[in-house]
């Protein structure tokens, strides 16, 4: 079950007032950084620019808000068994933000970055958004 969404320029609806847009992701093959709009409640948009890091390499400038000890992967080559499933390595989930104009958001557009991992192609994974 997948547990995050690759960023390609999808909008997700997203309710809140505040002067923070937040992240919590990280990248593969980054650190990548991307532009994307927040929708705001009145019809009107402002662009973002927003980095994440590369989920295998200590913070570049991102909040560390998990270390894990493995991730699950589907490439053979990477993989503890030889096959598929857990590959033992330390990896990082992040935490960074980016300033809103403090009026009502309606949803976000995510950068267009890439909408798979096959083939080593870099990814911008977001696993959850917020306002505040």
């Amino acid at each position: 079950e997948p547990d995050n969404v690759l960023a390609a320029a999808q909008t997700i609806l997203l309710g809140g007032t505040g002067s923070r847009l937040a992240f919590l992701g990280s990248t593969s093959r980054g650190p990548i950084t991307g532009r994307g709009l927040v929708h705001y409640e009145d019809g009107s948009t402002s662009a973002y620019t927003v980095t994440l890091d590369d989920y295998f390499n200590p913070p570049d400038g991102n909040e560390v808000v998990s270390t894990m000890s493995y991730i699950n992967t589907s490439n053979p080559a990477r993989a503890d068994n030889g096959v598929g499933g857990r590959r033992t390595e330390e990896v990082y989930v992040f935490y960074t933000a980016v300033p809103v104009e403090g009026r009502p958001v309606a949803g976000v557009t995510l950068p267009d970055v890439d909408d798979t991992v096959e083939g080593g192609r870099p990814a911008f994974h977001v696993f959850g958004l917020g306002v505040g």
